[in-house]
């Protein structure tokens, strides 16, 4: 089989939009903690925008993975957790173990605690007792940034993922359907709720005109992207080319039951890509080109997919828009 080809995905947008907030635009000379790839040329940069955490369904704490990624080399890293923003005051309770699959099991408690006290010691963890119940903070992102950013190094990004479904009822022809629709939403300012609709296109629909909307309020860049479209086969192909505004999707997920090959009834993401670009080609005039994604084995966990970005110009997309420049290349992470 021949390598994955991506869509132009995720890192060309945000290191185009994103980065000029945290390190800088402008005289170079005059400013010291600009990105490399600004000082001295254009250079790729590494990144992940599609993480969970603790904030959702995660099994670490942000502040943890984030200074995994920063020590791993990446460049930047949103925490994408379901339909919410990590703002404000949450406690995460340490419910009793359990036994999954012969491993015992404490989400955000055993190994995973003691890990995130030896990081960061008992000063930083907050931990209280509210009855029985032992409870861990978790910290949101405006608190933990300053201990993980670095100019010119490290950038967090806001992020959320828009997780809807859509469900049709059983007809006299037809059983009842249904499927996950997970928009990814890079940089946003509030929070985006979830669609409710009966079938796919709707919810995308709906969802990128929430977020054009919120940019358009708030004049702040962001963009919305679908991920895994083969997750419990919640959107086809043909489904996806019917959007309007939803100019990126994400063609390879380290999940093992994303179906990024697809099966015999079902078209891989690699021949998504193909259908979608096609049809666009012919009925939009689209013109989109993408380079190649190798395949990898299929085991959930970090580094398994990652974004590269060249960024030798952060201030194109003040002319053009987050889609409009710039060279993105998708590769296998590892």
């Amino acid at each position: 089989m021949r390598p994955l080809q991506p869509l132009l995905l995720l890192a060309c947008a945000v290191a185009l939009f994103i980065l000029p907030m945290v390190w800088g635009e402008g005289d170079n000379e005059s400013k010291p903690g600009l990105l490399p790839a600004v000082a001295q040329g254009p250079k790729w940069l590494k990144g992940n925008l599609h993480t969970h955490s603790l904030w959702s369904d995660g099994d670490d704490y942000p502040e943890m993975i984030a200074d995994w990624y920063k020590r791993a080399g990446y460049h930047f890293l949103a925490l994408s957790d379901h339909n919410i923003l990590s703002e404000g005051t949450r406690w995460f309770e340490l419910k009793a173990p359990v036994s999954l699959k012969g491993e015992v099991v404490q989400r955000g408690g055993g190994a995973v605690l003691e890990k995130y006290l030896a990081r960061f010691g008992p000063d930083w963890v907050e931990q209280r007792m509210t009855g029985a119940k032992r409870e861990v903070r978790l910290k949101p992102l405006a608190e933990y940034r300053p201990l993980v950013e670095e100019s010119g190094r490290f950038l967090m990004i806001p992020g959320m993922e828009v997780t809807s479904s859509w469900k049709r009822p059983k007809t006299a022809t037809e059983p009842e359907m249904g499927g996950p629709v997970h928009m990814n939403l890079t940089n946003p300012v509030s929070l985006v709720a979830p669609i409710a609709g009966d079938n796919a296109v709707e919810i995308m629909r709906r969802s990128v005109d929430a977020v054009l909307a919120q940019r358009e309020k708030t004049g702040q860049p962001m963009f919305l992207h679908l991920n895994h479209p083969n997750f419990v086969w919640g959107v086809t192909a043909e489904e996806l080319m019917q959007v309007h505004g939803e100019k990126f999707f994400e063609v390879y997920n380290g999940h093992p039951s994303v179906h990024n090959e697809g099966d015999t009834t079902h078209a891989g993401l690699e021949r998504m890509w193909d259908i979608v670009l096609a049809w666009r080609i012919a009925q939009l005039d689209a013109v989109i080109s993408a380079q190649n994604l190798a395949a990898l084995p299929q085991q959930q966990q970090a580094a398994r997919g990652l974004f590269d970005a060249n960024a030798g110009n952060i201030l194109c997309l003040h002319i053009a828009g987050p889609y409009g420049c710039g060279t993105c290349w998708q590769q296998p992470g590892g």
